[in-house]
């Protein structure tokens, strides 16, 4: 047997993403590929088609295969799988899709948030948090009551990831605790919590079985290794949410240790030894292998907000003419959708723009501050939970690409920021992919693998200017009660 690759497979908002590396870490193969279709419903609603993640899946893995079996003749593999959080998935009895998936960004369950509520407040208050139409939990009710045909014919509702591990693997009902997390899985108790399915009238059996990430699910079927090229012995394990995995992908996995990703939309996540509830619903836990915890939040709020309004062809002319601009004076809340969940829960949030300076470039920049003092009030709605993020943060996801971005973000903040030398979710997953197979826990895992290479130290002068264009911004949020007075 060769050499043992780890394979990290990313399904995102827009694409698909994997990384392969050996061991220790360092990197061999990469490649990505972006959907056709990022939306398949008429706008608000968020739907994408399951056959699309499939085929850009396949693709990327076969690219992958090929530049390994180059790289490392006789190979063998471990490949996990991550995917967004709060997306959800109805399947008939053979694995087929029976709709399109609901994405996390759907907010069309908002008209059964009340009777869910009513359902699952016990352990809302176990777990410390409160649902949102984001969660999948609410989906699942949303389609029992809005398309009972589907319902009824559904034999399981599966994640994202979990989707993608069943195509590798044949087997359809295996999901991780990450992602089990919004279908209503008790992390405490490490169980469904039968109750509220039952008072809810939704099938417990409809839900797939829970393991850690990394715990094996089975090997890849012949079909789809003679569709990738991946070795007929590939291992498959349990992957997680796109957002842990970023986190992990960063090193952050012992307690104290912070990090923000930001891709499409915003996540934070730390590690704690104490499990932290909000009654509010803003922050929730994820499980941590060893016994911590990682709480955090996702917001709507990321890279999404340059990518529609000034496009991504424009970004390296903007991007050389944001220094100049900074501080802009203008202050933004660059939602590009209705609706907010993470620093605060508000389903009739919109975007706010108070415009000093109104060229495109200062737009553009102020634009990439305003998602800095989303990120500023993430971290002191953490701080307000008792999880302080100290004086260091490290950073991943598609914003790193664009340094003149990191710097404004460490000087919005006033904290030292520090890039990993791989920053995308892949890769996480692959360090995910290298611990129950290679008998390492998480830590030993990503302090083997995770490099850092890049530090944006925050500038005094502009992070003075900052603090008080931040607590403009607060204000603005406060007089739209998206915030409370403490804040």
């Amino acid at each position: 047997m060769g050499e043992k690759i780890l394979i990290g497979l990313d399904l995102g908002t827009q694409g698909v993403r994997a990384a392969a590396a050996d061991a220790r870490g360092q990197l061999i193969a990469e490649a990505s590929r972006r959907y056709s279709h990022i939306n398949v419903a008429e706008e608000p609603y968020k739907e994408q088609r399951a056959e699309e993640w499939r085929q850009a899946s396949m693709e990327v893995l076969a690219e992958t295969a090929r530049a390994l079996r180059a790289a490392k003749p006789g190979f063998s593999a471990v490949l996990a799988v991550d995917g967004t959080s709060g997306t959800i998935l109805p399947l008939d009895s053979e694995g087929r899709p029976l709709s399109a998936a609901l994405m996390y960004n759907d907010s069309r369950a908002s008209s059964v948030m009340d009777e869910l509520h009513e359902n699952v407040k016990g352990l809302e208050e176990k777990l410390g948090y409160r649902m949102s139409a984001s969660f999948s939990l609410p989906k699942i009710l949303w389609i029992q009551k809005n398309w009972p045909w589907i319902y009824e014919k559904a034999a399981s509702f599966v994640h994202q990831a979990d989707y993608l591990t069943g195509c590798l693997t044949g087997n359809f009902r295996v999901t991780d605790y990450s992602n089990a997390l919004k279908s209503g899985y008790d992390l405490i108790d490490e169980k469904w919590e039968g109750g509220i399915f039952c008072s809810l009238g939704i099938d417990r059996k409809l839900l797939p079985d829970v393991v850690m990430p990394g715990w094996p699910v089975g090997r890849i079927t012949a079909a789809a290794a003679a569709e990738t090229g991946l070795p007929a012995d590939t291992e498959i394990v349990a992957g997680t949410t796109d957002g842990y995995s970023s986190c992990v992908a960063s090193g952050v996995v012992r307690p104290g240790q912070y990090n923000t990703t930001i891709g499409t939309t915003i996540v934070l996540k730390g590690v704690t030894e104490q499990f932290i509830k909000d009654p509010k619903g803003r922050v929730y836990c994820h499980k941590h292998p060893q016994g911590y915890w990682y709480p955090g939040g996702a917001g709507n709020v990321g890279g999404i907000c340059l990518n529609q309004w000034f496009g991504e062809e424009n970004f390296a002319v903007l991007n050389s003419r944001v220094p100049a601009m900074t501080p802009t004076g203008n202050v933004i809340y660059p939602l590009t959708m209705k609706g907010e969940r993470f620093p605060f829960v508000n389903p009739e949030a919109e975007a706010f723009f108070r415009l000093r300076n109104e060229g495109e470039e200062a737009r553009y920049a102020g634009t990439m501050e305003g998602v800095g003092y989303v990120e500023r009030l993430c971290y002191d709605t953490l701080e307000g939970l008792g999880c302080p993020p100290g004086d260091t943060v490290t950073i991943a996801g598609g914003a790193v690409k664009a340094p003149v971005w990191s710097q404004i973000r460490a000087d919005i903040l006033g904290k030292r920021l520090v890039q990993p030398a791989m920053v995308e979710a892949s890769y996480g997953t692959a360090v995910i992919a290298g611990t129950v197979s290679l008998g390492r826990n998480l830590c030993e895992a990503a302090e083997l693998m995770v490099k850092h290479t890049r530090v944006f130290e925050p500038d005094v002068r502009r992070h003075a200017a900052y603090n008080d264009l931040y607590e403009e911004f607060c204000d603005i949020c406060r007089k739209r009660n998206y915030i409370d007075e403490y804040l």
